[in-house]
């Protein structure tokens, strides 16, 4: 069986102490080295990163593309500047302080082909890969997105699609006609590459298997970052942007109260569990901006008919607190804010 060229999308910024084991987990894939393309945008290291990826790129120059940002835009932006030199016939995404299992393409190859998805997902983990793979040790489901209300339950579901671009595997052809990038410049960046897709895409592979390692790197600029409160405005921004990109489609009428239900729970609920997992409280001047944005944005929103309808009987209490906004003093806000964190963070 002839196998398909696969486009490995690396960004790297400062990650010398880690980016030797996600190339070699990347280079050492079980389909070859000569059936992949590995894409590495070195988005402005300050450290010995750029050192490291010249070596690789001489080791390997038919295989190794090596590209230099001209300016520090975050991860975001060199995945888009990646995503300009891809030729393969499938696209992954892999951070530079992780590495995957060295039969992961092989698999997801495998899986895509025999389903004939656009798309094969898989989950993501924090634990130690076993170094020869799960070749035996795996499982998939199909996703058909048939009728308008498959479509529906995706746009409203985050058990398929969800946000993250790494655990996944794309088909070519599939993502030059959705046309999507990512937002550039924050951080959150991946909601404006995943969540149009789902208007798109028709089938979806699930695969049940051990193929990512995800690395909490506490050196990292990623976790500094998200440590600070303030960040969380790249998030709302990211999600007013996606809805504002939403809006243009020519189908948005058909699944208006989907998308706007999206907005909701991704531009006022989310940033709730974000703090409270971080040990944080919503400030009363932030829970503020987001009542106003979301007024002003949706003013008919309490009118949508998924309102009534969370899985979460905590994301109905938080809903609420947009039609409070005018009722309640900062003292009282404060009070219930802490009190709505800390009823998450004991979930």
């Amino acid at each position: 069986m002839t196998m398909e060229k696969v486009s490995v999308i690396i960004p790297c910024y400062n990650v010398e102490k880690y980016v030797e084991e996600c190339l070699d987990s990347v280079i050492n894939q079980t389909i070859g080295i000569d059936n992949m393309e590995i894409i590495i945008v070195d988005d402005c290291s300050e450290d010995g990163t750029m050192e490291i990826l010249q070596r690789y790129e001489q080791q390997y120059p038919d295989q190794i593309l090596l590209v230099k940002s001209e300016k520090n835009a975050r991860q975001g932006a060199a995945r888009n500047i990646g995503l300009q030199y891809v030729s393969g016939d499938y696209i992954s995404f892999v951070d530079a302080d992780d590495y995957i299992s060295r039969d992961m393409y092989e698999i997801l190859v495998n899986v895509i082909r025999k389903t004939g998805s656009d798309i094969v997902e898989f989950r993501k983990f924090s634990v130690e890969l076993p170094e020869k793979g799960n070749q035996d040790n795996y499982s998939y489901e199909v996703f058909d997105i048939v009728g308008e209300r498959a479509r529906k339950q995706l746009l409203l579901s985050n058990d398929v699609m969800g946000e993250s671009c790494t655990r996944k595997l794309y088909r070519h052809t599939f993502l030059q006609k959705a046309n999507v990038r990512f937002a550039e410049g924050v951080g959150y960046e991946e909601p404006l590459f995943t969540y149009p897709l789902k208007f798109g895409v028709n089938r979806i592979a699930r695969v049940e298997g051990e193929f990512y390692f995800y690395r909490t790197n506490e050196e990292g600029t990623t976790l500094n970052y998200m440590s600070n409160p303030s960040t969380i405005l790249d998030h709302l921004n990211v999600q007013w942007q996606l809805l504002d990109y939403i809006r243009k489609f020519p189908d948005l009428d058909i699944y208006r109260e989907e998308t706007e239900m999206h907005f909701i729970h991704a531009f006022f609920v989310e940033p709730f569990y974000f703090l409270s997992l971080r040990g944080m409280i919503m400030s009363v001047d932030l829970y503020r901006y987001m009542c106003r944005i979301v007024k002003m944005v949706l003013p008919d929103y309490k009118d949508n008919i998924y309102v009534q309808y969370h899985f979460f009987e905590e994301e109905t209490h938080i809903i609420d607190l947009i039609a409070k906004t005018d009722t309640m003093d900062d003292e009282e806000a404060a009070t219930r804010l802490e009190q709505v964190c800390r009823e998450i963070r004991g979930l």
